[in-house]
């Protein structure tokens, strides 16, 4: 039980406690708004139990520390923290009489109230694989739908746990931006359809620029562009697929409804889609979607729908945004008001057939 700390009643300053190890005074108030935004998510999933699990190897974070951090001359850690949290109040003699006793109520009652888990890598962007239920599915006449959600499973010291969602980690400034982890997102599930490898976030950046070289160096990455991305995606065996949009604001409104058509379509058949452009005139970026809203009427219209967007803390100029994001359509295809999308992007297996879609030039 060394390896497990006392189980603690959720606060903030317990979570803070168990996420952040490695201080920056250049990441202060980037770490500070990425916190807030990840207590008032979890105190939405109605967390009231937090539990540390201490020295746990993650097998992405092994892989970008051998590819990178251990050859850095400042040393870091290779070990990380697992998070676990849960919607009741679970004591330390519940939890020992759980892990003895198969049977016993205890361990059925913590199995049941079990809220996902994240990994605090020892970095100063600590967010690893992080694994959490999605957002309620709403009520009244607008639904939440997450068709991409699989079932992960965690094992905390021989009690086994399952949470049904779609993985999520933070990007860093190294081995990992936008592009990579919304990717990464996205193997993570049609791994789980497809049956395929799923690389850690610096095997992807390194499949990316096998074939096409960046401007600079390959780590520390700047970012990677469309035409890599989609090397990454060939390279574990699936046929990367786009669909650009024009933003032309004379367009009609049958190719506004055709995009939205081609989103809603994929989600339902869970393929998940990266969309990339322009948020707020920050520069390009790229995000993962995984789910959307959908409301009540007599007939059904996907471009009534709402999108989710999917991404967790994934640039510094856009803090406030992360994991399930609601943002609307516009009607150029936009995800917010002051967004100019410009590829809608996703991976296919090539022994499946679907609709080809044409791939519009944009500006």
């Amino acid at each position: 039980m060394d390896q497990l700390q006392p189980l603690n009643a959720y606060s903030r300053t317990t979570l803070r406690e168990g996420l952040y190890r490695v201080p920056n005074p250049r990441h202060i108030k980037f770490q500070e708004s990425h916190f807030i935004r990840l207590a008032k998510y979890l105190e939405a999933l109605g967390v009231k139990t937090m539990m540390v699990e201490n020295d746990y190897v993650d097998r992405d974070f092994l892989e970008d520390y051998a590819t990178y951090f251990a050859r850095c001359f400042k040393p870091y850690p290779r070990f990380c923290r697992r998070l676990h949290f849960f919607c009741e109040r679970i004591t330390q003699e519940q939890l020992e009489c759980a892990m003895l006793d198969v049977a016993s109520r205890e361990r059925t009652r913590i199995q049941k109230s079990y809220l996902g888990f994240i990994v605090a890598r020892p970095l100063p962007r600590p967010i690893g694989r992080a694994c959490l239920l999605p957002p309620p599915k709403g009520k009244g006449r607008r639904k939440s739908h997450f068709p991409l959600c699989k079932t992960f499973r965690a094992n905390l010291f021989g009690i086994p746990l399952e949470v049904c969602t779609v993985p999520f980690q933070e990007q860093d400034s190294v081995l990992a931006l936008c592009a990579t982890s919304a990717l990464w997102t996205a193997l993570q599930i049609t791994g789980h359809m497809f049956r395929h490898i799923t690389p850690s976030p610096s095997k992807i950046t390194a499949l990316a620029t096998a074939k096409i070289l960046p401007e600079g160096r390959i780590f520390p990455n700047d970012g990677l562009c469309i035409d890599q991305l989609a090397c990454a995606i060939s390279s574990v065996g699936l046929e990367p697929l786009y669909f650009a949009k024009t933003n032309d604001p004379n367009e009609d409104s049958t190719e506004r409804q055709l995009f939205r058509a081609t989103v809603y379509a994929y989600l339902k058949a869970s393929i998940p889609l990266i969309w990339i452009g322009r948020i707020g005139g920050q520069g390009h970026h790229a995000v993962t979607i995984t789910g959307y809203h959908s409301k009540k009427t007599n007939r059904h219209s996907f471009c009534q729908t709402r999108l989710m967007r999917y991404t967790f803390m994934t640039t510094t100029k856009s803090p406030s945004r992360g994991p399930h994001k609601t943002q609307r359509i516009g009607k150029n295809g936009s995800l917010a008001g002051r967004t100019e999308v410009k590829t809608l992007f996703l991976s296919k297996p090539r022994v499946l057939w679907f609709p080809s879609i044409i791939r519009f030039e944009y500006h």
